[in-house]
């Protein structure tokens, strides 16, 4: 082999995926299902989703039947022991049925191989006509996500290790991984991604369809050779406007952000090091290096931030009103429509008449005045446990019973977002979402993170 081409192989994986000089990236050689599957049916929203609504994860299961589904290679979290109170041994049952579906995928040729490209996506849902994205690899050696070391791609929020040992579990022993990480990028003159769709020979339909439970569609674009250079080109000049805006700062540069599925990243990263632990890989090339998730822009008018509200079940109103009161230094004051921005809502029961507005201090984000007041407040009373929800239905729905306390979360300023991060190096845990339930993203695409057999031999014979 000529040693242009040896050396070419040697700035890729062992998959392939050739490894971008000067970025944390590589180009995933991505698989999708065969022509004849039913896309609607093999996609599925991320399973943290609707962890409170097990009938919207039995009906899914109703609609893909004995279809393949990518449903059946996850573990939807409203279904953990540790949800249901179910013996923990189910967990163990459930992952081994994902682990022995996914090596009935893999041997039964149900993902077609493709060589490595970028995939752009369109999201249509019913709140955003148009989020854009773009599917890459990033290098889990650049990620760190309890930021002991600032690294160039950053988690955003707190990272609760406890919630790792299930996915570690699916992850492991895995053969493919099947993202629903969104990674941000601050692009405000929208050079990266974008042109992707609107100048033409960059990108070429790939699929389209419509996806489950009224969750809009999706639009799927294999980048061209043409359209990596340009991404190639203005990632680069990104990153490089960022390592200067850093260092003028007196800071660490962090080109890309987590967005959502913090923990999914983190858990890709924990089995990263695990495999490295037990020696003989190639740290260079292995695939596991590298995590296939979608970039998005944080100035994409599509990107949006909603709220995650907490419902406190167990909690006596007036105990939680007083000691947030106290905390902040403030007087509850009744509840008006538009109430500010700079607040939290108090619900203690179905109406309107039944919420309390509190206004914490001004100089941090509210869910970071309320996420360390709350916590302290439940290690105070341990007889009193939190939900996460989307929606400020769910909170009401909840609180009709007198049973519960919620607390409605105003949208976080996408303006600020940046600013704070560098500032305080990671929000609090359910700090924000990335859209309502029904908008997270599907997983369609997958990646293998073990090395290819024919990808392998190829290179031997170098």
């Amino acid at each position: 082999m000529l040693t242009s081409e040896v050396s070419a192989r040697r700035h890729q994986t062992l998959n392939g995926e050739p490894i971008l000089s000067g970025l944390p990236i590589c180009v995933p050689r991505i698989l999708l299902p065969r022509r004849d599957i039913d896309l609607s049916k093999w996609a599925c929203v991320a399973c943290d989703q609707f962890e409170s609504e097990p009938h919207y994860w039995e009906a899914m299961e109703d609609y893909v039947g004995d279809t393949p589904s990518s449903m059946k290679l996850i573990f939807p979290e409203v279904y953990l022991s540790s949800v249901t109170g179910a013996d923990p041994a189910e967990d163990d049952k459930r992952i081994m049925r994902i682990n022995d579906t996914m090596q009935d995928y893999v041997h039964n040729t149900v993902l077609d191989e493709r060589p490595p490209a970028f995939l752009a996506l369109d999201r249509k849902t019913e709140h955003v006509p148009s989020r854009k994205g773009l599917m890459i690899a990033i290098d889990l050696e650049q990620y760190n996500y309890n930021c002991s070391v600032p690294t160039l791609i950053r988690p955003t929020e707190k990272t609760i290790v406890a919630r790792l040992p299930p996915r570690i579990a699916i992850r492991q022993h895995a053969q493919l991984e099947l993202p629903h990480i969104i990674m941000v990028i601050d692009d405000p003159e929208k050079t990266v991604i974008e042109p992707l769709f609107t100048e033409a020979g960059l990108a070429e339909a790939e699929y389209q369809f419509e996806l489950f439970n009224a969750a809009g569609d999706v639009k799927g674009l294999r980048v061209t050779d043409a359209g990596t250079s340009h991404f190639v080109r203005n990632m680069t000049a990104l990153v490089s406007k960022e390592k200067a805006a850093a260092e003028k700062a007196g800071r660490d540069a962090a080109a890309i952000l987590i967005g959502d599925g913090n923990h999914s990243l983190a858990t890709a990263k924990s089995c990263w090091e695990a495999l490295k632990e037990h020696g003989n890989v190639d740290v260079e090339r292995h695939p596991a290096r590298y995590a296939l998730v979608e970039l998005q822009n944080l100035h994409d008018d599509g990107v949006v931030f909603e709220p995650i509200h907490r419902i406190l079940s167990g909690a006596q109103p007036q105990q939680l009103q007083e000691f947030l009161e106290s905390a902040w230094n403030c007087k509850g004051k009744p509840f008006v429509d538009h109430a500010p921005q700079h607040s939290v809502v108090l619900v203690v029961g179905s109406n309107s008449a039944d919420k309390v507005i509190l206004e914490p201090p001004a100089d941090k984000l509210p869910i970071v005045s309320m996420s360390a007041q709350v916590d302290a407040f439940v290690a105070a009373n341990p007889e009193v446990s939190i939900n996460y929800v989307h929606g400020e239905e769910p909170v009401m729905a909840a609180c009709a019973d007198s049973e519960s306390v919620g607390l409605l979360l105003p949208k976080l300023d996408k303006s600020r977002f940046l600013e704070t991060i560098h500032d305080i190096g990671t929000l609090p845990r359910k700090a924000f979402s990335m859209g309502e339930a029904n908008e997270k993203r599907f997983y369609v695409e997958a990646r293998s993170i073990v090395p290819l057999e024919s990808e392998v031999s190829a290179y031997s014979r170098m």
